[in-house]
């Protein structure tokens, strides 16, 4: 699912003009985000793009498969030539429990179809936690797309996972959910 969200303020000299950035074509797939788990909004002015999840969770309390899940999410956009983009910080929310003795991981990363590269975030999480968490991190060298000579399309592939080990855990277990509330995008615009 698609939506556009409104966001004011000023446009920036380094930011194509509002209406200018499209999606014309979104996807994800992955054993963290079956058929229907997954929604994207995209905000009117460019600057970032929020992604949904309904069922990105990992677990000990399944079977073994159950302790890595990934979602990866492509989205196809179209913008004016002149400019190229990337991603400038990323913002990922949910909630775990982790019994003592039991540890996991989130990862966020992203790269665009076609060319040569990964950027890469990750957090680890350590037993005993129970709460609400929340991190972001911003890309000091963001990879950017390539120049294009007419309206340019290109495919921002952003990947998702998370991980949960037992460990040495002879009781108890945990998960990591990413929630319902947007995993954030910040996209950032340079002119070729």
């Amino acid at each position: 699912m698609i939506t556009q969200l409104a966001c004011p303020g000023q446009v920036s000299a380094l930011q194509p003009p509002p209406g200018s950035v499209k999606i014309d074509n979104f996807s994800y797939a992955g054993s963290g985000c079956p058929p229907g788990s997954v929604e994207l909004v995209m905000s009117d002015d460019g600057k970032a793009m929020r992604l949904k999840f309904t069922k990105h969770l990992a677990t000990t309390y399944k079977s073994a498969a159950h302790r890595k899940r990934k979602c990866i999410t492509s989205v196809r956009l179209s913008y004016p030539p002149e400019f190229v983009v990337g991603v400038g910080s990323i913002s990922v929310s949910g909630y775990a429990k982790l019994d003592g003795g039991v540890s996991g991981s989130i990862s966020a990363s992203y790269y665009f179809s076609g060319q040569r590269g990964t950027v890469r975030s990750k957090r680890a999480m350590k037993g005993p936690f129970e709460d609400s968490f929340e991190f972001g991190d911003s890309f000091i060298m963001p990879m950017y797309s390539t120049c294009g000579t007419e309206q340019t399309q290109q495919t921002l592939s952003m990947v998702t996972d998370i991980k949960v080990s037992p460990g040495r855990a002879a009781k108890g277990g945990g998960f990591i959910r990413v929630d319902s509330t947007p995993q954030i995008w910040d996209l950032v615009w340079e002119r070729c």
